[in-house]
């Protein structure tokens, strides 16, 4: 049973009792770091003990039997949580079994045992057993409490009704429990650790210390050595540590106090040459390199050794360029680090800050604990993490297990000086060890793919280093090295990191058997759950039956670790490959027949035993390559060894009006990213000047925003192909090659939400509707910003999304087809670059174009998002929004009482928003699902003003009519702020959308809050530079108008506008006489501008056929109406064009005639036009007294009410007919007799 008190229900009967206890321990670092905190709290109340270290299930079993007498209390530190303890062991009825394990998940026995077996889970204030019980099942679920037992081989001809209707019920249980029981034990991992909890109890009994805060760090940061703890529980033992370290700080190690000295001078701390401290700082990312040399630990830290890439030679010239540019002699990296000079190992943190990004390393300072002891001791903590663990798994063979076991227990005493640093050479030679045996790996290609579904290394029995990777912390490091060693190569990355690794090793102890273990893909590994205790396990029952002496253990310290047969290495990774393939192909038919099962079987499914044990766990490694597929940061599929297949650019220029689009695409262009420089590769014996050619030409534009960061096509080098091996990467890893059509971008600012919409998504969009390239293009942002900041939106449009600074600053990228130039033909403001920040001056036909654009980014988002709309808004609403940071509405509920009181039949809601829309695609479609049924919107000015684009207007028209005022904007502006300095919300509202807007300036300087001048944001970039007197001055000035002014740093603009606002109900009540009046002028031309959208373009009518009749008198015309000619209605009708109050049109048709010779075709007259409304069966009867023969043509040209009556609103046509384009049949009809 699970406990939630371990002081209560754990420690106080033994203390009770006084009965020794029998403490068993897993042979890892955690399990030290317990039993040292424990023995340290049994000695202080003089409790009996006895210490028993543990490595396999065999020995645990054999350990308990030869040391159970005597002992009425049982602790299993890191062992027997995840096994039916009271199986394997059989304890006695007066023994009590205390578990204490961070392997997960638990088993269920050993969680509803009512007594006897106890677990120990709970730490103060970072997890209880609430949270254990929230990931296994009901107790009802699992255990059938009924006395019926139920046999399969009854004769159910025998049973009673009764019986039988136990029998389906138990039945319906077991499946459901299989089902329950196989998502339970799906994968692996492991919770907090056992260190924290013996350490929490400590706290609880007065006994902690920094000594004892050490050793759970120590134990902490080996998991975070190994990937053991997923990153949101490392975050929260990180923050506990932390918490404590602060707690004891002013406490001594051996329990100091603190001493007053006098009533003038405050206490002192009482402090020893021996006392412990600790501290969590800024430190290097690199492995033992106080105790090694800079250089070494470089080389040899899996981090930058990877980044460098060292076992290269390049690699090996990359890392010596980057000491050189850190200004450090490789005398000084080859010594010992304590003896490099002070001056450089004082600046050693800043000069690698500054170098990080260059080289791509961003985690190479990281923070960590620091203890210090006296003058001369002082570690990291991980590396003395590493240092007790290579004790622990020395390869000395002249030591037992359990005196390694006992070495690493003392090295973890600051005491024991001489094992402390045997621990840190032996961590040395197991780094050292690590990183040849990769080197040998990656040399001899041992690394092989099976199938596509894994990667797989054999280590041969003849390697020299078998006795160091025999032991499990030393496996799992070399596996996951080599695994990111391997996906560093150019290439081949993008199959690694979405591919798991298996690698085996002999096991020097057992002749004839191996040990094999197992990681995640390295897109998955932070997520430390795995499946590969179950994939083994069900792999070994079928290599029972295939192989002869085939033995399989798993391992009770690390799940992704087992005990096999070497000489079968092969066949068990071809049948685990074989799994992995199979349950691939049979996913999708598995998850038709879960629906179907949910439906039909009351919920329940039948389910096979072994498949449901890796069923979720193959969903999730199929997740992993579905997260590969769409990985932004994948650019070394990419990478290419040469770019001899480059041929010379081809350039095709169109431009439609210098000031809306011009575009550009290129075959063979070069980006060289060390000077950014896009390259044309020219061949002058096929090619003309480039400058004559492009002369009409002035500039491209990687970004529409206006005057702002164009791209000037005249100015780019060009090389010749014959001198192309000059101008490439002799660096063969830096040299990339993107196939297909690359569109190339520069985002203006992705991190404000009105910068994203207006200057980067509306132009990509327009632009890749008008080149058909949806879904189809790769995008590539030539800029500096970060791949999150709308990373979601961008990724719905296109094939790929790549950026700049994913590439190496020296690297040279070449695009096979690439498109510069995006549409400007959305843009309806400028920001002031040379003129005063204003509105575009744009014709109806573009503001038609920038609306169409508009709703069909709304649908696309509501599509992808899948946001709910009903048929009609039947609850108005009205919406408010709240800025988090600045220019906030200080009295918002107020205002919110105020919209209630003066709209009783609308819902008033306010939704608060920060940038965190940008980059979190839940928080976006919250946002917008909350906006479908707005009639009412309103926030300050700002960003937030934007999402008035997601409010779908049909929804809120009612009968299909537009009212007066459909949808209503209202923007607030602090005071001193004249809303005329920015329109470009009202733009969009008033001339774009159709929207009334309304506008309100805050005039009272009273409810006006200024912005702190310390806070460093938006406002200190204005106004930082400023000395006290012009500061003083702007202050001065807030009362007199602003004049106009250019981007983008005005004092006086952004000391105003970041103002935040008490809203003024009485005078913001004036502003609600104004919507309650007529409509805005601004709207009704809104409306009348929008006839544009009653144009509609039919075909010609068809199947014109002529007839003489009544003894040739007379002549018959007919015909059939084009054949769009009911989309054209239904079109008009949805526009609201030229509605007929009784819903009936009439269709006037024009004929001409022309009169012809009888037998030629020479012109004998003037054309005739008549012009007749429409019959039912679209025929008309000319006289042919006339004439003889003669050509006719038939169009539309315009339609009408059958009443005459329609709807007398703003925007409709004055007169009752509307206008279609629609032409004469080409070819006339030849009628003669």
């Amino acid at each position: 049973m699970l406990i939630s008190d371990n002081r209560k229900y754990f420690y106080d009967p033994i203390i009770q009792s006084r009965s020794p206890v029998l403490v068993l321990v897993s042979h890892d670092l955690d399990s030290i770091a317990a039993v040292k905190i424990i023995r340290y709290i049994f000695e202080c109340d003089h409790i009996r003990y006895t210490i028993v270290p543990i490595r396999t299930k065999t020995e645990l079993l054999r350990s308990y039997q030869e040391h159970r007498n005597g002992f009425k209390y049982v602790l299993l530190i890191n062992l027997g949580a995840t096994i039916d303890i009271v199986d394997l062991l059989i304890p006695e009825n007066d023994v009590k079994i205390f578990i204490a394990d961070c392997h997960r998940p638990l088993n269920i026995n050993n969680v509803f045992y009512e007594k006897d077996i106890y677990i120990l889970c709970s730490i103060s204030g970072l997890h209880n057993i609430e949270d254990e019980f929230d990931k296994i099942p009901k107790y009802d679920e699992l255990f059938w409490d009924s006395d019926m037992e139920v046999e399969d081989d009854v004769d159910v001809r025998q049973l009673s009704l009764e019986q039988l209707r136990k029998r389906n019920e138990f039945k319906k249980f077991e499946t459901k429990r299989c089902q329950l029981m196989s998502v339970y034990e799906e994968t692996t991992y492991f919770s907090h650790s056992i260190s924290m909890i013996f350490f929490d109890l400590a706290w609880k009994l007065g006994k902690d210390s920094n000594d004892l805060l050490w050793l759970v760090i120590l134990s902490v940061m080996d998991k975070d050595n190994t990937f053991k703890l997923q990153s949101s529980l490392m975050k929260k033992e990180i923050a506990y540590l932390t918490e404590s370290m602060l707690r004891l700080r002013n406490i001594r190690s051996d329990r100091g106090f603190i001493v007053p000295t006098s009533n003038e001078r405050p206490s002192e701390l009482v402090t020893t040459t021996n006392h412990l401290n600790i501290n969590y700082e800024r430190d290097l990312n690199l492995k033992l390199y106080r105790e090694w040399s800079l250089y070494e630990s470089l080389k040899h830290t899996m981090y930058t050794s990877c980044g460098f890439k060292v076992w290269r030679l390049k690699g090996h010239k990359r890392l010596h360029t980057f000491l050189a540019e850190l200004g450090l002699p490789l005398n000084q990296c080859q010594q010992k680090y304590s003896s490099m000079d002070l001056c450089l190992r004082t600046k050693l943190l800043e000069d690698f800050e500054g170098k990080k990004d260059k080289y791509n390393l961003p985690k190479l300072i990281v923070y960590s604990f620091i203890g210090t002891r006296g003058i001369k001791q002082k570690f990291s903590a991980y590396d003395l993490s590493m240092a007790t663990r290579a004790l622990l798994e020395s390869s000395d063979s002249n030591r037992s297990y359990n005196q390694k076991f006992f070495d690493a227990y003392d090295s973890l005493s600051w005491n024991h000086n001489d094992l402390i640093h045997t621990g840190i050479a032996l961590a040395k030679i197991q780094l050292t060890a690590i990183v040849k045996q990769v080197q040998i790996i990656i040399d001899a290609h041992l690394i092989t793919s099976i199938n596509n579904v894994l990667w797989y290394v054999i280590i041969p029995e003849s390697s020299p280093d078998a006795n160091l990777f025999c032991h499990p912390g030393c496996l799992k490091s070399l596996t996951i090295y080599t695994l990111s060693a391997y996906a560093s190569f150019a290439g081949k990355s993008k199959k690694s990191i979405g591919l798991p690794l298996v690698l085996i090793i002999p096991d020097p102890e057992k002749p004839g058997g191996g040990i094999v273990c197992g990681v995640s893909p390295l897109l998955a590994i932070k997520n430390c759950k795995t499946f590969f205790r179950q994939a083994f396990s069900t792999v070994s029952k079928k290599m029972f039956h295939l192989s002869e002496g085939w033995s399989h253990e798993e391992s009770i310290i690390d799940p992704d670790i087992a005990y096999i047969s070497y000489k079968d290495a092969h066949n068990f990774l071809n049948e685990l490959s074989l799994l992995l393939e199979n349950m691939i192909k049979i996913i999708i038919i598995s998850l038709v027949i879960i629906l179907l099962a949910l439906l039909i079987a009351d919920k329940h499914y039948l389910i096979v035993k072994d498949f449901w044990k890796i069923f979720s766990d193959i969903i999730l490694y199929l997740m992993y390559s579905i997260v590969h597929k769409k990985n932004p940061n994948d650019i070394e599929s990419y990478q290419v060894t040469s770019l001899e297949s480059i041929k010379s650019s081809s350039i095709w220029c169109w431009n439609r009006s210098t000031e809306i689009s011009s575009y550009c695409r290129f075959e063979s262009i070069c980006l060289r990213r060390e000077s950014n420089d896009y390259v044309f590769i020219e061949d002058y014996e096929y090619s003309t000047n480039l400058k004559e050619r492009l002369k009409w030409i002035e500039t491209l534009k990687l970004s529409p925003v206006v005057d702002h960061n164009r791209f000037d096509l005249k100015k780019m080098p060009k090389v010749p192909i014959g001198a192309l091996d000059h101008f490439i990467n002799n660096n063969d890893d830096h040299n990339y090659l993107i196939p297909g059509v690359t569109i190339l971008m520069s985002r203006f600012k992705p991190n404000n939400f009105l910068h994203l919409v207006h200057d980067d998504l509306l132009p990509l969009l327009a632009t890749l509707r008008e080149q058909s390239l949806i879904g189809e293009a790769t995008i590539f942002f030539d800029d500096h910003w970060l791949d999150a900041y709308g990373f979601y939106l961008f990724e719905m449009f296109s094939k790929k999304l790549l950026f700049r600074d994913q590439f190496p600053t020296n690297s040279i990228i070449c695009f096979q087809n690439a498109l510069i130039g995006l549409t400007s033909s959305t843009i309806w403001y400028q920001y002031g670059f040379r003129h005063p920040q204003s509105s575009i001056d744009l014709c109806p036909k573009r503001l038609e174009s920038i609306r169409m654009e508009i709703n069909w980014l709304r649908r696309y988002l509501f599509k992808t998002l899948q946001i709910e709309t009903p048929d009609q808004c039947s609850d108005p609403e009205i919406v408010l929004i709240l800025r988090k940071n600045n220019r906030k509405i200080l009295n918002s509920i107020e205002l919110e009482d105020f919209f209630r009181f003066k709209f009783p039949s609308y819902r008033m809601r306010s939704i608060e928003v920060n940038n965190d829309f940008i980059s979190d695609r839940d928080k976006l479609r919250s946002l917008i699902q909350s906006l479908v049924c707005t009639r009412i919107f309103l926030s300050m000015h700002g960003s937030e003003q934007i999402f008035s684009i997601f409010i779908p207007i049909e929804l809120n028209v009612a009968n299909n009519r537009f009212d007066q005022c459909p949808i209503k904007i209202i923007e607030l502006f602090p005071y001193g702020i004249d809303s005329n300095h920015s329109t470009i919300y009202k733009t969009l509202a008033e001339s774009i959308l159709g929207y009334c807007y309304y506008s309100w300036t805050n005039p009272l300087r009273n409810n006006t809050r200024f912005p702190d001048l310390n806070i460093k944001n938006e406002i200190s970039k204005g106004l930082a530079s400023l000395d006290r007197g012009e500061l003083i001055a702007v202050k001065e000035k807030i009362d007199q108008p602003l004049r106009s002014f250019l981007c983008c740093n005005n004092p006086h603009w952004l000391f105003r506008i970041y103002q935040d606002t008490i809203v003024d109900l009485n005078l913001f009540e004036e502003l609600f006489r104004e919507i309650s009046l007529e409509i805005p002028e601004q709207r009704k031309l809104y409306l009348i501008n929008n006839r544009n959208n009653c144009e509609f373009q039919l075909s010609s009518v068809e199947n014109l056929r002529c007839e003489f009749i009544d003894n040739r008198t007379k002549i018959s015309i007919q015909w059939n109406p084009p054949w769009n000619l009911a989309l054209a209605m239904n079109y008009l009708k949805q526009n609201d064009c030229c509605y007929c109050q009784s819903s009936k049109y009439q269709i006037i048709y024009q004929i001409a005639t022309q009169r012809i010779d009888h037998g030629s075709r020479n012109e004998r007259g003037n054309a005739r036009k008549i012009t007749l409304k429409n019959t039912p069966n679209q025929m008309i009867t000319l006289e042919s007294k006339d004439f003889d023969c003669f050509n006719c043509w038939v169009r539309i040209v315009s339609n009408q009410c059958l009443d005459g009556n329609k709807y007398d609103q703003p925007g409709r046509k004055t007169h009752n007919e509307c206008q279609f384009i629609n032409s004469f049949n080409q070819e006339p009809l030849f009628c003669c007799p």
